[in-house]
């Protein structure tokens, strides 16, 4: 079951999806970035193209772990339409591997 934390953070992943804006993965922490620690620095350098999916775990501590995999904007490519698909983890642990599309919410609405 999804934390209303979480929830949120997927609810706006899905709403730029849909609206198709290029936002700062800024937008995905909404009232709180302490929870993502050091990571936090790191997220706000990251700008998205395309989401292919993601992960939300917590690593103890009440903390958040988001791995997330999309196409991402690279520098050397800037003003072309190349782009390179990566992964990238935030916090300390490594990937699981294991992605996710990201969901439709009536899920979490239908737990609550």
């Amino acid at each position: 079951m999804l934390t209303k934390f979480e929830y949120r953070i997927l609810r706006t992943i899905r709403k730029r999806e849909q609206d198709g804006t290029d936002r700062h993965l800024e937008d995905m922490i909404i009232d709180k970035p302490e929870k993502f620690g050091r990571a936090y620095d790191n997220l706000l350098a990251l700008d998205f193209i395309e989401w292919v999916g993601y992960e939300i775990s917590k690593t103890g501590k009440g903390r958040y772990r988001l791995t997330f995999q999309g196409r991402v904007a690279l520098a050397a490519y800037e003003g072309n339409e190349h782009a390179k698909t990566e992964k990238r983890t935030t916090g300390m642990a490594a990937p699981s591997g294991r992605y996710e599309p990201v969901p439709s919410f009536a899920s979490y609405d239908d737990q609550n």
